[in-house]
């Protein structure tokens, strides 16, 4: 009996998995100075790790925000390494042996493309990430301006900050990261948009009644980016034609780490007759992105491709999908918001792509002539081999030749200008960084599921290329425009001004105001409003208010809390205050006052007192 207890015992001694604790100390370079950076850890019998409190869900992961160092007790045997600083820094993907005495190692990350020597700064604009953490991981994923949505869908959704101007900036080892605080998103039936750089506080609640046109207009008035999802958002041509959008994104949170989104049931949510199903394949959404982008460029509009991810609410890293803006960086925010309102940007969650058409680089606009020579020239850097390139002119995609496996391209295409036309361009290529069985494991199946993808991307902005300064028409997406156009008025049932003023904008866009601004903001002055009754109403004056105009008239328009216009004002020539007078009644409550100069926007907060 005795001797069969004791094999039993040695049995399960053998059988039993022994793990010693170790200790393991890494340090993560560019070669040059220790560098912040987003890090994932597995043990071999699958344990994860984590060495801060700011982590991340990505697939099957979790990864941790790391400041360059790390210290920390696990399990000895075999540890996978991840770790990964944005785009422009090669994936670290390695095995580490932990023996029971540790191990202490440098890990070298490797910058393949230094994007701020060539004149660009980064920046998305659909996070889902407090402001602080937001950019906690901007810094780790060297993304120079990071978006946190506040105000989400009629409410808020993180505590309100103290930070009284519309950016925080936080340093995280030796990288520090920028991100927006107060900005909104509408994700109703009428397509999801959102603000980049909104300048204060929008409290209002809203329960998706309305369409987004008012609220929308109300944040392009203040000086903010607005955005649109894609442009398959079933209200973005009506907002577009009416002159208050800026970017629609082409690269969005469709596209994930390692997956992608199936979602073909957006391709035509309008039910427009005759426009295309596009399939649940990684190609087919990247062509429901792009095409629908184009059609509405076709119409005239001039609009700038953008990109986000929606991290934290999709499992995918902050700044997966970014913009690249040319811009100087000592203009800060402003700066890069201005550039990106104009187009001089390119999108992208992997290869660099670098458009030229007769010098002009995107967000130009040239002038030409019927019969001009036009040289295309496009420059495709990558970490990875490029698979597919294509310029597109007027929507007819132009598939470029270059001989296969290789990361970096110089490619040139000579043409004929016979219309005016927009010209930009896209490339596909291949990480290829994980095993398949690694792969399928950030499959999601279900009619809101993700599928495994490895593909990247990048898209540029348009260069307009006008004979005559005529505006560009594409008479399919005319035709197509105006039956979306019509389904618009009638499903939402828009107002008769704004139908009649976007259908008239269709029909020439020449009225199309421009979206591109100049702005400033004066965020830390709060102006009281004085407020005396009198029998014709309440007058007001609004005191603090040092802004002197060296020429005018100019217009000042008092929103409220919902966006609505309450006021609006004239001022004369060297006015340093305004002066107004209600015919109504105004409530006691917090106000907005946007004014405009020819250089100038300008966003104040109002509180009223009475």
């Amino acid at each position: 009996m005795y001797k069969k207890y004791f094999s039993l015992m040695v049995m399960i001694w053998v059988m039993s998995p022994h793990v010693f604790s170790a200790k393991l100390e890494l340090f993560f370079s560019d070669s040059t100075k220790l560098v912040p950076c987003r890090v994932a850890l597995r043990h071999s019998n699958g344990t994860k790790y984590t060495a801060t409190d700011t982590t991340i869900k990505i697939g099957p992961e979790t990864w941790f925000a790391c400041d360059g160092s790390l210290n920390l007790d696990v399990q000895s045997g075999q540890i996978q390494l991840r770790a990964e600083k944005g785009p422009e820094y090669s994936c670290v993907k390695m095995n580490l042996d932990v023996s029971t005495s540790g191990l202490k190692d440098t890990i070298f990350l490797n910058r393949w493309i230094n994007m701020s020597e060539r004149g660009y700064i980064s920046g998305e604009n659909h996070g889902h990430i407090e402001s602080e953490k937001s950019a906690v991981w901007g810094a780790c994923e060297s993304l120079d301006y990071s978006h946190s949505t506040l105000w989400w869908m009629g409410h808020d959704m993180y505590p309100i900050p103290t930070n009284t101007g519309f950016t925080t900036t936080h340093s995280f080892g030796t990288g520090q990261g920028t991100s927006t605080i107060w900005d909104l998103e509408l994700e109703w039936s009428y397509g999801a948009m959102y603000t980049f750089g909104l300048p204060f506080q929008f409290t209002e609640p809203d329960d998706g009644s309305s369409p987004n046109l008012e609220i929308t207009r109300f944040a392009y008035e203040a000086g903010s980016i607005t955005c649109y999802q894609g442009g398959w958002s079933q209200e973005v041509l009506l907002d577009a034609l009416l002159g208050v959008v800026h970017v629609v994104n082409v690269i969005n949170n469709n596209f994930h780490r390692h997956r992608f989104q199936p979602r073909t049931m957006y391709s035509n949510q309008l039910d427009v007759h005759g426009l295309p199903d596009y399939p649940g394949t990684e190609e087919g959404m990247m062509a429901m992105n792009y095409e629908t982008y184009e059609r509405l460029l076709g119409t005239g509009l001039q609009l700038a491709a953008g990109a986000g991810t929606a991290s934290e609410y999709k499992k995918t890293p902050l700044g997966y999908n970014r913009v690249y803006v040319r811009a100087e960086a000592e203009e800060g925010i402003e700066g890069f918001m201005d550039a990106w309102k104009k187009g001089y940007n390119f999108a992208t969650n992997g290869p660099m792509i670098f458009l030229r058409v007769n010098g002009a680089k995107p967000g130009k606009i040239l002038s030409i002539n019927q019969g001009d020579s036009i040289k295309v020239d496009l420059d495709i850097i990558s970490d990875w081999t490029v698979e597919k390139a294509e310029l597109i002119i007027n929507g007819e995609h132009i598939p470029l030749d270059f001989s296969k496996n290789q990361k970096t391209l110089k490619l040139s295409y000579n043409t004929i200008a016979h219309a005016s036309s927009y010209i930009t361009a896209y490339v596909v290529c291949r990480e290829n960084l994980l095993s398949p069985s690694e792969l399928a494991e950030y499959e999601n199946p279900g009619q809101w599921g993700q599928a495994p993808a490895e593909f990247r991307w990048a898209y540029t902005s348009p260069v307009y290329a006008l004979i005559d300064q005529q505006p560009v028409r594409v008479q399919k997406s005319i035709s197509e425009a105006e039956k979306m156009l019509e389904k618009i008025i009638t499903k939402f049932s828009i107002n008769t001004e704004d139908a009649d003023s976007a259908r008239a904008r269709l029909a020439n866009p020449d009225l199309i105001k421009p979206t591109s601004s100049n702005f400033s903001f004066q965020q830390k002055r709060y102006i009281q409003i004085q407020a005396a009754r009198n029998n014709n109403g309440t007058e007001f004056i609004l005191k603090g208010f040092n802004f002197k105009t060296e020429s005018g008239p100019y217009i000042f328009n008092l929103y409220d809390n919902k966006g609505a216009l309450v006021k609006r004002m004239t001022t004369a020539f060297g006015m340093n205050f305004v002066k107004g007078t209600c015919t109504g009644k105004l409530a006691k409550g917090t106000y907005f006052l946007i004014f405009k100069t020819e250089e100038s926007m300008v966003a104040e907060k109002v509180v009223l007192r009475q």
